[in-house]
């Protein structure tokens, strides 16, 4: 969709009414395009957790959440320690192999389990399962 502006000038409309309608257009729509999350707004944790979804380090949820009171599972410490090392490009471009016993080839985050493994970031237990929904532990988080 062009912008606003485009839309006004291409059909002669006067270029202060444009203005006036990008004004209007932003005002009534801001909360559509507010960038935070609704659980961290006014808390402590909003400038960290903007910050990190802008870096593109921590996402947050599908629901605008960013959750910072719940624990990191061992997947989702997989993905963030690749992305802040900048090497989740190339999780993107794996195969999806399935190393553990309850890591299928369809989960989300299968390819960075396997390339963080590899890379030494965090590892698997011994009955060769890494139980990826588990929360990781400061000690393995270290």
């Amino acid at each position: 969709m062009p912008p606003h502006w485009f839309i006004c000038v291409t059909r002669g409309i006067p270029i202060r009414y444009c203005y006036l309608t990008i004004i209007v257009y932003t005002v009534i729509f801001a909360e559509e395009i507010k960038t935070g999350f609704v659980d961290t707004a006014g808390t402590p944790y909003e400038n960290i957790a903007d910050h990190l979804n802008e870096t593109k380090i921590m996402t947050g949820y599908g629901d605008n959440t960013f959750r910072p009171y719940v624990k990191i599972t061992r997947a989702e410490f997989a993905v963030t320690a690749l992305r802040l090392i900048s090497m989740d490009h190339i999780a993107k471009v794996m195969k999806p192999e399935r190393i553990y016993s309850d890591v299928d080839t369809f989960h989300w985050a299968v390819r960075e389990i396997k390339l963080a493994g590899d890379e030494g970031i965090i590892n698997g237990f011994e009955e060769k399962t890494f139980r990826p929904e588990g929360n990781v532990t400061d000690h393995q988080a270290v």
